[in-house]
């Protein structure tokens, strides 16, 4: 009879031997604390800079983990704007070297959506800004100035942090009539760093006391006293300076009618005449230290420092010739048409 020879392993041993394995095991996770990492899905941030903490709640111990929220992972937005933070990226340049240490659990894989922090301007501030900005130009104290927005955005915004509000010119500024100006925001803390710009136009309305037409005046006719008023007047679209003293009108006549209740400007005035179209006059030509005079009729009135054409009455030539004072005339060339 063969007798069959079966190996007999030694199970009471691996029994022994498993609380130490479990032991060993169990030691071995617990030397990995856990580290939790949730991130929001929208913040808002007061300052450039971003730290990790302020994307995630961050869940563990150890030095690393609180040098870990201190971390500054990137720069805001200016303000008022968006930015996006992809986790995926995070996790590549900051935890994935922590994997050793700490059991990070699941990888989460979005994009967290990081504004900057704004708040409003009212137009009231923007408005009292212009009004300084515009006092710097208008400081006649007899010349008032009103001014409206013509283009402006709806809304406007300011950073939460300290800041410095001006207001420029964009283009070669004029005191009246439509201008573009920009508001111009910088930051307190870098005084050249600017913010941002922006444009708006205004339009400025000028107003003065003038002298007005009381009545009707004729074309070339003397104004006086008699016919004038004061009254106080929008001067934004006037054509020619307004006449600012009767002093200004001595001499002077009037270009073209003018009707009753119209500033009078330098335009609808002439100095009267010294020299009178048909008028018999004495030219002087002067060459080379010589002078010679001509007899002359003149073709036009002319009046102080006016060049006029005249009728040569020896040659029969047109020349042209500048009324001197006290009604002397000097030649200056001839007329190339008669």
């Amino acid at each position: 009879m063969k007798i069959m020879k079966t190996k007999c392993y030694n199970y009471r041993g691996l029994l022994r031997a498993f609380p130490v394995i479990l032991f060993l095991v169990g030691f071995l996770f617990a030397a990995q604390s856990k580290l939790q990492v949730n991130y929001f899905d929208e913040i808002t941030v007061l300052t450039e800079e971003i730290k990790f903490e302020d994307i995630a709640q961050i869940n563990g111990d150890g030095p690393e983990v609180e040098k870990l929220k201190k971390t500054i992972i990137g720069k805001a937005a200016n303000y008022g704007r968006t930015r996006y933070l992809s986790t995926g990226r995070l996790y590549g340049f900051y935890l994935k070297a922590l994997e050793s240490k700490y059991d990070l659990g699941k990888i989460q894989n979005k994009r967290v959506r990081v504004i900057t922090a704004s708040r409003e301007l009212t137009h009231d501030s923007l408005a009292l800004l212009t009004k300084q900005f515009l006092d710097g130009y208008h400081g006649a104290p007899d010349l008032e100035y009103r001014y409206e927005f013509d283009v402006v955005p709806p809304k406007l915004y300011v950073p939460c942090t300290p800041y410095k509000l001006n207001i420029k010119a964009l283009d070669t500024f004029e005191r009246k009539g439509k201008q573009q100006l920009q508001l111009v925001i910088s930051s307190v803390a870098e005084e050249e760093k600017v913010l941002r710009s922006i444009p708006f136009s205004i339009y400025i309305r000028l107003y003065d006391s003038v002298w007005v037409s009381s009545t009707r005046i004729g074309r070339a006719k003397p104004v006086g006293r008699q016919q004038l008023k004061k009254a106080f007047r929008e001067i934004t679209k006037l054509a020619g300076v307004p006449v600012k003293s009767l002093q200004a009108l001595e001499g002077k006549l009037t270009r073209q009618t003018i009707i009753a209740n119209r500033v009078i400007t330098s335009r609808l005035i002439q100095l009267e005449p010294i020299v009178w179209q048909g008028q018999r006059v004495q030219v002087k030509l002067v060459r080379n230290g010589l002078s010679l005079a001509m007899d002359c009729i003149a073709r036009q009135d002319g009046r102080l420092g006016q060049i006029i054409k005249l009728k040569n009455l020896v040659t029969h030539k047109i020349i042209r010739a500048r009324v001197l004072e006290e009604g002397e005339m000097e030649m200056v060339a001839f007329a190339t048409r008669g």
